[in-house]
């Protein structure tokens, strides 16, 4: 329907297809969308085109391809930007073509019926799925079962993991129950819901001009935040340490206000506070010629100790819920008490022996070691110099 509505506002606004970028669409598709609403003619026109995408219409099939290469193409290159990429990039369109056999072994097993012109799952559920609008058309539920038939083909995995917005809760529900009733996968389904990014009102974030707030738009406001104390590579690397931080080290399933002040500020829980804390430690052990050896614990450094030997039970608490905001608590857990520990003992004070040296630059090498591991599993990289 999307691209439905996009196609039908090129035609009626007699747009060169073949000239439109990622900004054009950005500002067509909101447009459309709105006159969706108000003009049944071309609400009529926009479901034409989205029939003629169900059914492989050469000629809306030839337009569409055109959109999805310069959508794709802009997103994949800004993932590439922020250090995240996918093993495989896929979408309806890829399954699009298994639905109509589908639908058809569908039909006769008696597992979907009829209903006023719509099929719909033979199953218990309330109110029952819809697979195939009365118009023909299909709906994410179509063509996400198509997905599971496609990944069983293919890959055949042993869990499928959903990473979508949880007010979506219940047409996952309905989708695992679906698979189970068309026997589609033995595999085990998880939904894996995530609430939404505030603004300082503690609704959905937005540009000060009101618009969606892009995430380009955030890593170019958090990069200006960065700038007068930060440069060149150390700048991006930041950077994207905050965006990824800053998500990560909310609990997935509440809401939360993004605070670009709060999030960069070197004293708070944020990404620039942890980077601080391992470019300190990374210094005191490149400045050093000494052995690193544990000897001793002792009233300054057994806070420090205890978090270290933490790890293993956060790590897993993080796994087994899915919830990364617990490895990102403990990270910053483990700075604090690291910067305890720097601030209480003078690591090469003039009164210290060469083995209590030693002692404490172990200890300083094991947090170092724990902090890397952490920020890899978050996909956090890591500074040399601030």
């Amino acid at each position: 329907m999307p691209i439905g509505l996009i196609l039908a506002y090129i035609e009626l606004n007699n747009i060169d297809i073949e000239k439109i970028t990622s900004q054009d669409l950005e500002i067509i598709y909101p447009e459309a969308s709105k006159l969706a609403k108000i003009d049944k003619n071309f609400k009529s026109k926009a479901d034409l085109y989205t029939k003629k995408l169900n059914s492989q219409d050469n000629k809306a099939i030839k337009k569409w391809k055109i959109i999805y290469k310069i959508s794709t193409k802009n997103l994949i290159n800004f993932l590439k930007k922020i250090n995240f990429e996918f093993n495989l990039y896929k979408g309806e369109s890829d399954v699009v073509k298994l639905i109509p056999d589908m639908m058809k072994a569908l039909v006769n097993k008696n597992l979907v019926r009829e209903d006023q012109g719509a099929l719909v799952a033979n199953d218990d559920q309330n109110p029952p799925a819809i697979l195939v609008k009365s118009d023909g058309s299909y709906i994410y539920m179509t063509t996400d079962l198509a997905t599971v038939i496609d990944r069983e083909t293919k890959i055949k995995p042993d869990m499928y993991i959903y990473v979508v917005d949880q007010r979506q809760s219940k047409h996952f529900k309905q989708l695992f129950k679906l698979v189970e009733f068309f026997s589609f996968s033995n595999a085990q389904f998880e939904h894996i819901g995530f609430g939404t990014i505030n603004g300082h009102d503690g609704k959905p974030l937005k540009t000060r001009d009101g618009d969606n707030y892009k995430l380009s738009q955030l890593y170019q406001d958090i990069e200006n935040q960065l700038k007068d104390k930060n440069d060149g590579d150390n700048l991006s690397i930041l950077t994207k340490a905050v965006l990824t931080y800053s998500d990560l080290s909310n609990s997935r399933l509440k809401n939360y206000n993004f605070d670009i002040d709060k999030f960069t500020n070197i004293n708070g829980k944020s990404a620039i506070y942890i980077q601080y804390a391992q470019v300190r430690a990374r210094k005191l052990l490149l400045h050093s010629n000494y052995k690193l050896k544990f000897t001793h614990s002792n009233d300054k450094n057994k806070n420090l100790l205890f978090e270290l030997i933490k790890f293993d039970y956060y790590f897993k608490l993080a796994l087994q819920n899915n919830e990364p905001h617990h490895l990102a608590d403990y990270l910053y857990k483990i700075c604090q008490e690291f910067n305890s520990f720097y601030n209480a003992e003078k690591v090469f004070s003039d009164t210290k022996s060469e083995e209590e040296i030693s002692n404490d630059l172990f200890i300083i090498n094991c947090f170092l070691q724990r902090l890397t591991i952490i920020s890899e599993c978050l996909g956090i990289e890591l500074v040399n110099d601030m």
